[in-house]
């Protein structure tokens, strides 16, 4: 890896979180946590959900499903990137695209530069990482809303239990007809509003990846995109 040199320490941080691609977040002890790409394709709670949250519609027979106030989706053409061009520090520009998306929603190109990968072929296959993610539309969900004082010794346990990283699944019913849309998602942050009555806890998500990536002595070979 490249040499980091000058900028702040936080500067510093979010080159390697960029370079990296994993999460990088500061825990509640206050340490400098970082969760590898590769653990998020390797580790169990990253890759098999831990608990299935839903909207006040969402079908439950089971009666398995942790229900929360409410979920923000979001489906925007904004966030698709057919084609990405990552370039090291002191190394070229690596380009990679996919044809069929670039033909659905133009040449929209996810830039990265200045990252600290000691070798061109690391920023060409970053590329290619980042068009297998984000080439394809899908719902996103992006935030879940808790009232954990309706059931704080249900909600407290399961709120403060969940560790970033973790894969969990959603399950929404838009106005309460129609099919559900369920995805997976990771969970990335956490809020906390108090008032002297109330608590509103806000957890933060991003999608769990939908490839197959295929990692060094594991059994994906011949029907994954390799991860670099």
């Amino acid at each position: 890896m490249a040499d980091l040199a000058g900028g702040s320490m936080l500067d510093r941080i979010q080159l390697l979180a960029a370079t990296e691609k994993g999460l990088t977040y500061i825990d509640g002890d206050g340490a400098i946590t970082h969760v590898s790409r590769h653990s998020l394709l390797e580790d169990t709670a990253s890759i098999t959900s831990q608990a299935t949250y839903g909207d006040k519609h969402a079908y439950d027979a089971a009666r398995t499903l942790l229900r929360v106030d409410d979920v923000t989706p979001t489906r925007d053409e904004t966030l698709i990137y057919p084609a990405s061009r990552v370039t090291r520090e002191g190394g070229a520009p690596q380009y990679y695209e996919d044809a069929t998306s670039k033909g659905d929603y133009g040449n929209r190109v996810l830039d990265e530069s200045g990252l600290l990968y000691d070798d061109d072929r690391d920023s060409f296959s970053a590329a290619a990482y980042n068009v297998a993610r984000f080439k394809d539309e899908r719902t996103r969900f992006e935030d879940l809303t808790i009232s954990p004082l309706e059931d704080p010794s249900h909600w407290w346990p399961e709120i403060l239990s969940r560790q970033f990283g973790e894969r969990i699944t959603i399950d929404r019913t838009p106005q309460g007809v129609g099919s559900a849309v369920i995805e997976d998602a990771y969970l990335e942050g956490r809020t906390m509003e108090f008032t002297p009555f109330t608590a509103t806890v806000v957890l933060q998500c991003a999608p769990a990846d939908t490839t197959l990536f295929g990692l060094w002595d594991t059994g994906a070979w011949g029907t994954a995109l390799w991860a670099f």
